[in-house]
């Protein structure tokens, strides 16, 4: 089964310099490998879309559906380092983690985090993957889910109850998600952690499409002073400020969110 998986790997990484166009013979002098493996290698990438065949010639050049996986990694990347400096500027005004989320495979994981200085904090761990339906990151990016794949969520998954807070009716949690969408930015208190609070907003590409969160959670008893000293306020700011260095255009022609 490894063998297949690196023989696979192997023919597509023959297509990686300055050729576009290579031949079912090429390819298999590249690799090393036999025409015929080489080939039904070849017929599984065009079904999926990895490389396509140039009807003329017959030879085969990388599909569009690589480019789409690499603009999405690329997008993650860009936004991981853009937003950074911003999590910290976070984290020196409130004290608590800042965290970016993306969505993955029906979960939230946090790709970038600066944590809190304070030695009682929450306990957050980078590449974790999280419940899409409870917490205010992961909640974020369920409501800016198409229906069909927030449906395909609770049927995966269900609405397994965390916390006593936890939405578990597909109802409440249909309305909660519209809500989010209306308010640009959602609250969670205790549905994940009963002790904690936190709060999430968008971040944007240069298509407008929202492609992860930024959340600040801390203790329940500190987060409640940084609401009155503007966290959400500020949390918006750099929501729109990250969005706008990705190259999102707001509807009125401004660079925000």
């Amino acid at each position: 089964m490894m063998k297949a998986l690196e023989n696979a790997l192997t023919v597509l990484l023959a297509f990686g310099d300055d050729k576009k166009e290579l031949s079912l013979a090429e390819v298999a002098a590249r690799t090393k490998l036999g025409k015929s493996g080489v080939c039904k290698v070849l017929a599984t990438f065009k079904r999926y879309g990895f490389v396509r065949q140039n009807p003329v010639t017959k030879a085969y050049s990388l599909g569009y559906r690589l480019m789409a996986l690499g603009a999405q990694a690329l997008s993650d990347f860009d936004a991981r380092e853009v937003a950074k400096p911003y999590l910290k500027l976070l984290v020196e005004e409130f004290g608590e983690n800042a965290q970016l989320m993306i969505l993955d495979e029906q979960s939230a994981v946090i790709i970038e985090q600066v944590e809190s200085p304070n030695i009682i904090r929450l306990s957050m761990k980078m590449g974790k993957r999280y419940p899409l339906h409870c917490g205010a990151g992961p909640k974020l990016l369920l409501a800016f889910c198409s229906e069909e794949q927030i449906n395909a969520y609770i049927a995966s998954h269900g609405l397994d109850k965390w916390t006593e807070n936890t939405i578990t009716s597909r109802d409440a949690l249909m309305e909660r998600l519209a809500q989010i969408r209306r308010d640009g930015y959602c609250i969670s208190q205790g549905e994940f952690d009963p002790d904690a609070v936190a709060y999430a907003v968008p971040v944007r590409n240069a298509e407008g499409t929202v492609i992860a969160a930024i959340a600040v959670s801390g203790p329940r008893n500190r987060m409640i002073q940084w609401e009155e000293k503007g966290l959400l306020p500020r949390l918006l700011e750099v929501g729109r400020e990250v969005s706008k260095e990705l190259g999102y255009m707001s509807p009125g022609g401004g660079r925000s969110q």
